[in-house]
């Protein structure tokens, strides 16, 4: 029954485009749902049966790096679509930190270089942090500067006065920053 209701919801462009895949005939015959939405994720994603997997990667970080919120656009719908282009880097094997992040992240929780590191563990702690700051970093520098102006010059002056703690460093308390800030100079 799933797997009929997600097919139908389908155009014929889009159903065209299943069909191209070499999985579709199985996953047809056997009504295989999750089959189905992985075949559909695969094309929203444009990944590497559409074009060379470097270059969708490039390309999806370059629209995650250019997605501004606009005058009238909603936190929320920021969020949202900042989060779901976030999702689709994730889902490709993309990472959303740079090296110089890993450093400073480590530096911060372990008191040691990122290379120091001695187990997975660790590392993986660190990467996880390190994709929150960046993707908590990379949301305020892109939020609306009408709307948020004096909130990133309020963060930038506690900063160099010496609080390090005034940049939120995961995505979730940038949000809540953001809104409560929002609600604030209504």
């Amino acid at each position: 029954k799933t797997f009929t209701i997600i097919h139908g919801q389908c155009n014929r462009a889009m159903k065209a485009r299943i069909d191209e895949d070499p999985n579709w005939e199985t996953i047809d015959k056997e009504c295989d749902p999750i089959g189905l939405l992985t075949i559909l994720k695969s094309i929203a994603h444009n990944n590497e049966s559409q074009r060379d997997p470097t270059i969708s990667l490039i390309q999806a970080k370059k629209q995650l790096m250019n997605i501004v919120q606009g005058e009238e656009q909603s936190t929320d719908s920021f969020r949202l679509k900042f989060k779901n282009q976030a999702n689709v880097i994730q889902n490709m094997g993309g990472q959303l930190y740079r090296d110089s992040t890993l450093v400073i992240v480590s530096m911060d929780i372990y008191t040691k270089k990122y290379d120091e590191l001695t187990t997975d563990s660790e590392r993986d702690t660190i990467k996880a942090a390190a994709t929150e700051t960046w993707k908590a970093s990379l949301f305020i520098v892109n939020s609306n500067p009408t709307k948020f102006d004096q909130l990133k010059k309020e963060m930038h002056n506690d900063y160099i006065s010496g609080n390090t703690d005034s940049y939120p460093t995961t995505f979730n308390n940038r949000l809540n920053q953001h809104n409560t800030f929002g609600r604030s100079t209504r």
